[in-house]
């Protein structure tokens, strides 16, 4: 099955736009005061979601023409975020990198 440039185009377009307003609602949530990890089920699905979505696309531009490669390193990019962003929410830290957080951005030594 061929994948056309652009079909794959507009998926990427769309998945992106629910990344914006993935960033949106974290942004209100934090101005509410509200982590997200505490909000609702809601983040955590978003989250989730995006990320899957994302993995569809990357396998869907796996070995496909190369004029798509600069948007395959863009949707790896973005999974990558949504990654490191379940992880800051929702996976538990260490002590020690806790600590070592503190003293990256703030000098603190714990």
């Amino acid at each position: 099955m061929g994948l056309s440039c652009q079909g794959i185009t507009v998926q990427v377009a769309l998945w992106r736009f629910g990344l914006r307003v993935l960033r949106d609602y974290e942004d209100d949530l934090l101005l509410a005061d509200r982590m997200p990890s505490e909000a609702s089920p809601d983040h955590r699905a978003m989250l989730t979601l995006l990320m899957g979505a994302g993995e569809n696309l990357l396998a869907k531009l796996e070995g496909s023409q190369p004029e798509l490669g600069p948007l395959r390193e863009q949707v790896r990019a973005g999974v990558e975020r949504l990654r490191q962003r379940y992880a800051m929410w929702y996976m538990p830290m260490s002590e020690e990198r806790a600590s070592e957080l503190m003293n990256e951005v703030f000098g603190v030594q714990s």
